[in-house]
């Protein structure tokens, strides 16, 4: 990682809707984790065997659902320094 940019890409995305402080919350605005990056985001969640209805992550669809729909797309975990 070169830049807070960054963050965005390894994501996945080209960037971000928001005007608020979406590099603090990627934690791409402090310089001393960028080595978190790519790792933080190559993450890809796969609903167990036991969900029913729900299928692997689809970015596309969740910005869609977002948009149409309204809503927050929140990420959260242990931040361990």
């Amino acid at each position: 990682m070169t830049k807070e940019e960054d963050a965005i890409a390894f994501s996945g995305f080209s960037g971000c809707a928001s005007s608020r402080e979406f590099y603090w919350h990627l934690a791409a605005d402090k310089k001393e984790m960028w080595d978190k990056f790519p790792g933080a985001q190559s993450w890809k969640w796969v609903p167990g065997k036991k969900c029913t209805g729900l299928g692997p992550l689809d970015k596309q669809e969740l910005i869609k659902v977002l948009v149409e729909d309204g809503g927050w797309y929140l990420v959260g975990g242990e931040f361990i320094y």
